[in-house]
């Protein structure tokens, strides 16, 4: 922890074109390996910086998160009482150590602490997707929905050619993005209610085999950063 807590407080000193909160941010969530293989989302990351944009990659931890609830839900079969006191302790130690490394990691000034709340994303990702239907797709939706308007001012999800579960989460998404944005929001129902027919919630699904992305997905790529930018100067406070 002491070499953790060195090395942010190094990255705190770098210069930067913009703090974090000001920057326009994507949040790219989807099927959980090529969301964070490099070659797989074809350097999508790098290109989005160079123009300026933060890229938040769905981190493994949510994974981790969601396989356990689903355990403890006894979602994957019946667990036994022994197994569940054991979830819950293995529970307690993580979220302690997470915590702990959150805040090492705030130190840099480019983490923003935010923890995941799988119980929230699979409460309400419930009125759309069968939580019994374990998987990417509803890690897909719930997070896509959370964050789109709130943390995030568009939302990518990326996963492999034809994967069900990303093509399931892609069409709950195109057809219910706006009508639900409300309900998923942590904090601006309210707003989100009153203004999700005037603003934009920019949303791209791309699936990728490997070869460069084609000029279709490139042009519907910069279209949803355009929004994005729109969706940021619309926003309140920014």
């Amino acid at each position: 922890m002491k070499t953790l807590r060195e090395e942010m407080e190094g990255l705190s000193t770098l210069r930067t074109k913009q703090v974090l909160k000001d920057a326009t941010r994507i949040a790219l969530v989807g099927e959980i390996f090529v969301r964070r293989d490099d070659f797989s989302r074809q350097h999508l990351v790098e290109k989005l910086a160079r123009k300026g944009v933060v890229v938040r990659t769905a981190p493994v931890t949510e994974w981790l998160h969601y396989t356990d609830y689903c355990i403890a839900q006894g979602l994957n079969g019946p667990v036994s009482l022994r197994k569940r006191l054991a979830m819950q302790v293995k529970k307690m130690v993580m979220r302690k150590d997470e915590r702990l490394i959150g805040r090492l990691l705030a130190l840099s000034g480019f983490h923003d602490g935010r923890h995941i709340q799988v119980d929230h994303l699979v409460s309400r990702g419930s009125s759309l997707l069968h939580p019994q239907m374990t998987g990417e797709a509803i890690l897909t939706i719930s997070p896509a929905l959370t964050e789109v308007g709130d943390s995030a001012h568009g939302v990518i999800s990326i996963g492999p050619f034809g994967c069900m579960p990303c093509r399931i989460a892609e069409s709950i998404l195109t057809y219910r993005l706006v009508e639900e944005k409300e309900n998923f929001s942590l904090d601006k129902g309210d707003f989100w209610a009153a203004n999700k027919d005037r603003l934009p919630l920019p949303f791209l699904a791309i699936e990728s085999d490997g070869n460069p992305f084609p000029q279709l997905v490139e042009t519907r790529l910069e279209s949803l950063l355009l929004s994005a930018n729109r969706l940021k100067e619309s926003l309140p406070g920014a």
